[in-house]
């Protein structure tokens, strides 16, 4: 039965991937943004396309590795899944702007401002 429709999981699996859901180490801001968007529309088959949106957008800020970018986003209640994705690239564009090549891909920062004008490398050697 499997070879001739395929090998779907259940919605209420597929729903509970979505709510579990976070950005792989080797996945950009496109490739995780539409696997958010399957994730979707797998878990919520028959949904109109702006619950399946809205949904999906939940879950791609909630699971991106760039938490700081993806609460910025959050901030500016971002009405789709794409205005998200831009939204959470432009913040770690904005970061990269004013920290320098700080951002890595997690979002964390490489260095820490913990006095002024002072660039802490590595801050638990500060304490």
């Amino acid at each position: 039965m499997r070879q001739r429709f395929g090998s779907k999981e259940i919605p209420v699996t597929v729903r509970r991937d979505l709510q579990e859901l976070k950005q792989k180490d080797d996945e950009d801001l496109e490739e995780f943004a539409e696997r958010a968007h399957h994730l979707a529309k797998d878990g919520y088959p028959g949904a109109p396309d702006d619950i399946l949106d809205m949904t999906a957008t939940d879950a791609f800020l909630k699971g991106c590795t760039a938490k700081r970018a993806a609460l910025s986003a959050m901030d500016r209640q971002p009405t789709s899944l794409d205005q998200a994705k831009q939204l959470v690239k432009n913040s770690i564009s904005n970061q990269r702007v004013l920290i320098g090549k700080a951002v890595r891909k997690s979002g964390k920062f490489i260095g820490h401002w913990m006095n002024p004008g002072k660039l802490v490398t590595n801050p638990k050697s500060e304490r």
